[in-house]
């Protein structure tokens, strides 16, 4: 049984974090229109993506919390965003079908950009610990990336590379193998 916890979940938080994201993104699309968006804009345009994502659990004090929480979090996490070189986000949270080790399997992508010279970069939110040797030995500990790697161009794309997305209070980054 999961551990009782006062107000969300760990998982209900990553979740939630996915859905804001989701929704700031498909509205902004671009390193350009991030950029273009003044403070009180930028921190209205993340409200609006916490309280949707936020709007299935209860509206309480903690729910409150949680909010204010997100809406920090994501500001300092956009504010890193901003530092990175030029994209334009073409896939959020997009479920895909990958053929891997004679499987087919059912992937959600959290996220892929495209650079600007027109490279892929895959990004995997991450908002618990992450592991730094997540891809070494012979069993992975988060195969997600590779396989999302495995599935994500055309054919006509580059991979430029994939990266996962650390979103946890204090420990804002990105750790993989990509140009940020």
């Amino acid at each position: 049984l999961d551990e009782a916890e006062v107000g969300m979940s760990a998982l209900a938080r990553g979740t939630t974090v996915h859905k804001a994201l989701e929704i700031f993104w498909k509205q902004t699309q671009s390193h350009a229109a991030l950029h273009a968006l003044g403070e009180e804009e930028l921190k209205a345009r993340i409200d609006l993506g916490v309280v949707e994502a936020l709007g299935r659990w209860e509206n309480n004090f903690l729910h409150e919390l949680e909010r204010k929480r997100l809406n920090r979090v994501l500001f300092e996490w956009l504010r890193l965003e901003k530092r990175r070189e030029p994209f334009t986000v073409i896939v959020s949270e997009e479920k895909r079908t990958v053929e891997a080790g004679g499987l087919t399997l059912e992937v959600r992508v959290d996220r892929i950009d495209q650079l600007a010279d027109g490279s892929l970069l895959i990004l995997d939110y991450k908002t618990g610990e992450v592991a730094k040797d997540a891809w070494k030995g012979e069993r992975m500990k988060e195969p997600q990336l590779p396989l999302y790697c495995a599935g994500a161009s055309n054919g006509s794309e580059q991979l430029a590379g994939a990266a996962f997305a650390c979103l946890r209070a204090g420990e804002l980054g990105f750790m993989g193998v990509a140009p940020l």
